[in-house]
């Protein structure tokens, strides 16, 4: 059995196994670099839009009830976020990130 040992340099992994996931959903959030907005146009017709911070994803998404938006971890771990918690996102991302 391999034990995972953190150092103060090293970002923890997204997912243990000990997690809720409500809890999981938060640390991949934290962790994200990508915003992309995801537009299902049809069977085989998408658009994607990448962004590097969360507000322009949101207002990308916000037009079109077809698109969605999620947040990408360095590890290609990601979420959607529910048009419904939009505001909670935002207001986590500002909050983390204070020069925004």
């Amino acid at each position: 059995m391999s034990t995972y040992v953190l150092t103060r340099l090293e970002i923890r992994p997204e997912h243990e196994f000990s997690l809720t996931c409500d809890e999981w959903q938060l640390r991949v959030f934290d962790a994200a670099t990508l915003f992309t907005a995801f537009t299902f146009r049809g069977r085989f017709k998408t658009r994607r839009q990448e962004f590097d911070t969360l507000p322009p994803a949101i207002e990308a998404a916000r037009n079109d009830d077809r698109t969605c938006a999620y947040a990408v971890a360095p590890s290609g771990r990601s979420i959607v976020l529910d048009r419904a918690d939009w505001p909670r996102w935002v207001e986590r991302y500002r909050r983390n990130n204070p020069g925004y």
